[in-house]
């Protein structure tokens, strides 16, 4: 449930609205804006995909690391799927 916080003297200052939102994964939505945060979303992606499809995590790991090299068409469909 999100929660809204107002600044105490909301007649003269603009409302302060901070959700609070929780997300799948135990990630906070806030640890989406961290190097951290966002290492460890990859970090969960990547596992997802290998276990979806061991060929396109692979490819897309050779793809990061820059040891496969593909033609336009070639990326769009490593990265679309």
């Amino acid at each position: 449930m999100a929660s809204i916080h107002l600044a105490k003297d909301s007649f003269n200052r603009q409302r302060d609205i901070s959700p609070i939102l929780y997300l799948s994964g135990g990630y906070s939505y806030s640890e989406l804006f961290t190097d951290a945060g966002l290492a460890r979303l990859d970090g969960d992606f990547l596992r997802y995909l290998g276990e979806r499809d061991a060929g396109l995590g692979d490819g897309l790991l050779a793809y990061r690391l820059g040891t496969e090299v593909l033609d336009g068409q070639s990326r769009s469909a490593l990265l679309l799927g």
